[in-house]
C-alpha cells in the first residue's frame, strides 16, 4: 500500500468535485431524488448507522463489492457491517454523481466516492472508487435494489 499526504487525497476530492459531470448538471426532479436516496443512505453509513442504511436497501437488495467472491443479499450487507462498523473510523466521505438515468420506475446512478478514515490499528487510508446503484421506486421513495462497487485506489495516509 502506498503512503502519501492527506493533502493529496483532498486535492483530489476537490478535483473530482469540479469534474465536468459535476459542474453544471441540470437534474430532472427524479433524478434529484435517486441521487438524494444514494447521498442520504452514504449519509448513514458515514455515521455509522446500519439501521439508517438498511431503511434504503430494497427487501430484494443485492451489491457487489470488488473484493468480494459473489454478491450479498440485504441480511448479508447487515451483517457486513456490523462487522466493519467497528473496525473503521470514517473521517472523510465524499460523493459525487456522475450519471443518472430514470426510467418509470427504476432508475441506475453512477457515482464517484472518496472514504478517508482511521482503522482500529491507528493507520489512517482512503478510498477512491466508482459504484453503480439500481433503484426501484416504492410507496415511500426510492430504494437500492442492487449495486456493484469498485475500489480504484487505496492508500495509506501519511500524516
Amino acid at each position: 500500500m502506498t503512503r502519501i499526504p492527506i493533502v493529496t487525497v483532498l486535492a483530489a476530492v476537490l478535483l473530482i468535485a469540479s469534474s465536468p459531470a459535476s459542474l453544471g448538471q441540470q437534474w430532472s426532479p427524479d433524478e434529484l431524488a435517486v441521487w438524494k436516496t444514494i447521498d442520504r443512505c452514504m449519509t448513514e453509513w458515514s455515521k455509522k448507522d446500519i439501521d439508517g442504511v438498511m431503511q434504503f436497501l430494497h427487501d430484494k437488495y443485492s451489491g457487489w463489492r470488488d473484493e468480494q467472491v459473489m454478491p450479498s443479499d440485504k441480511a448479508s450487507a447487515r451483517r457486513d457491517l456490523a462487522f466493519s462498523f467497528p473496525r473503521f473510523e470514517v473521517t472523510l466521505h465524499d460523493v459525487k454523481p456522475v450519471a443518472i438515468t430514470v426510467i418509470g420506475e427504476v432508475a441506475v446512478a453512477h457515482y464517484y466516492y472518496t472514504v478517508a478514515g482511521r482503522l482500529k490499528d491507528g493507520r489512517e487510508i482512503a478510498n477512491v472508487g466508482r459504484s453503480t446503484s439500481f433503484l426501484v421506486r416504492g410507496d415511500n421513495g426510492w430504494l437500492i435494489v442492487g449495486e456493484q462497487t469498485r475500489t480504484v485506489s487505496q492508500t495509506e495516509l501519511a500524516g
